[in-house]
């Protein structure tokens, strides 16, 4: 990515973070009634924590989905919680609604720069 602005490039990140975490919770959802289903989620606090210790917190980070490998209380195997998982859907959407929002507001400041108005 062209490095315009870092903090631009690191809302751009938390947006991505946002949108792929979106897509596997309600991948999750989709599937509370799969037998054997295995919840799913994105590790992201340890990849920034060992970008940050590399020098590198300025790199996008390489976001992987992981597996929940805790054991199920259900009879058929399947280990996703629909509240838990309706919950966080519903705060990652307002943490994308919220990234979203401080990249219009740091672009709006880099035009009114721009035309000195």
């Amino acid at each position: 990515m062209f490095n315009i602005h870092p903090q631009l490039n690191s809302l751009s990140d938390a947006a991505g973070f946002a949108s792929l975490r979106h897509r596997v919770l309600s991948r999750n959802i989709a599937n509370v009634n799969t037998p054997n289903y295995q919840r799913e989620d994105v590790e992201f606090a340890d990849t920034l924590a060992e970008a940050t210790k590399q020098g590198q917190a300025h790199q996008p980070a390489a976001l992987r989905v992981v597996k929940d490998n805790a054991p199920s209380d259900r009879a058929d195997g399947n280990n996703v919680d629909i509240d838990a998982e309706t919950s966080a859907l519903q705060q990652n959407a307002m943490t994308y609604q919220t990234v979203v929002q401080l990249m219009a507001g740091h672009l709006q400041s880099i035009r009114t720069a721009i035309e000195g108005a």
